[in-house]
């Protein structure tokens, strides 16, 4: 005779704690319950250059991408601050676009990922209110790597045109997948968070090779707005970028 056993999921509530009760019934109607505390397995930790996990950390990689010449083939990823947004200079609206990574190496232990939050810290905005986009980054095949954050001036690494100063994207400001993973109002204040898709994270650490991270932009291309973001090289340490990722161990 072919046995059959179901499993139900409830959870109690018990001197403050949350506790999940697997009650497994074999075909008799006999049952064993199994008591799991989520919280023996939850982890939280956060990336930021010079704080998080520790004043050792380096592991961000961002730069700005700026549409329009002599910026084109230009690579900004040493600036401590600069333009994101869309800029109507001689006559054109110019797109400047912002692309991060984070190395989450640190993590060796994750089972899945349960929320991941990027903060940006920005100043000098215009107009009071607009919205941002963030696109998840991927670079074209035959770089072989990840694009290339790059030590400034011309062609000295990742710009509007080329991923890592000689391949160029696929498509001229980043080569993006899909549609936005999210998108966030702006407003005034000094700090934008991104909720990212545990998904995608939890892809990044298991395959850091996919890792490429994301690119911010405006979502209107046809008007002028624009902030001044805070990059990892921010002599602020507190205003430089952080990802914040609350996981389960188990992988």
């Amino acid at each position: 005779m072919t046995q059959h056993r179901s499993t139900t999921l409830g959870v109690l509530f018990a001197s403050g704690a949350v506790w999940l009760l697997f009650a497994l019934s074999g075909c008799s109607g006999d049952g064993d319950s199994i008591f799991f505390d989520p919280s023996s397995r939850l982890e939280k930790i956060v990336f930021q250059d010079g704080i998080f996990p520790g004043s050792a950390y380096s592991g961000t990689r961002d730069a700005f991408l700026k549409e329009g010449n002599p910026s084109n083939n230009y690579n900004f990823g040493t600036t401590p601050q600069d333009t994101i947004g869309h800029l109507y200079l001689t006559d054109s609206y110019f797109e400047r676009r912002f692309i991060i990574r984070f190395d989450l190496s640190e993590i060796t232990d994750c089972g899945d990922v349960l929320s991941s939050e990027l903060q940006l810290h920005f100043s000098s905005m215009s107009p009071d209110t607009f919205t941002l986009q963030a696109y998840q980054a991927t670079v074209p095949e035959i770089l072989g790597a990840s694009w290339l954050e790059g030590t400034g001036s011309i062609f000295g690494g990742v710009s509007w045109l080329t991923a890592d100063a000689t391949i160029n994207w696929d498509t001229e400001g980043g080569d993006l997948v899909g549609p936005p993973v999210e998108t966030v109002a702006v407003s005034i204040d000094t700090l934008i968070s991104f909720v990212l898709p545990n998904s995608l994270v939890l892809g990044w650490i298991e395959h850091p090779e996919t890792n490429h991270g994301v690119i911010i932009r405006l979502s209107d291309t046809l008007s002028q707005a624009f902030l001044i973001l805070h990059t990892r090289e921010s002599l602020v340490l507190d205003e430089r970028p952080l990802l914040m990722i609350e996981y389960l161990k188990g992988g």
